[in-house]
């Protein structure tokens, strides 16, 4: 556990990085393709980073041991 501890730490502040400063709502009346375009143009850092999959897979790991303990939790 301390491994994935560390290493969902680690994915989490490289993330932050990759996050822009300051995203802002924009406007509705610019419509749908145009407000696509600019939440793809402001987290483009972020679609390029190379360890995606495995910071999913950390995730997951760690949501299937949250789960099971739930579950088990309600068995008793």
């Amino acid at each position: 556990m301390l491994k994935l501890d560390k290493t969902i730490r680690d994915f989490v502040e490289k993330l932050r990085q990759c996050l822009p400063k300051q995203c802002k709502l924009p406007r509705s009346d610019y419509g749908s393709p145009a407000i696509l375009q600019y939440y793809l143009h402001q987290l483009q850092d972020i679609l390029k980073f190379q360890d995606l999959q495995d910071v999913f897979y950390c995730f997951r790991k760690l949501d299937n041991a949250i789960f099971f303990f739930l579950m088990r939790e309600q068995c008793m």
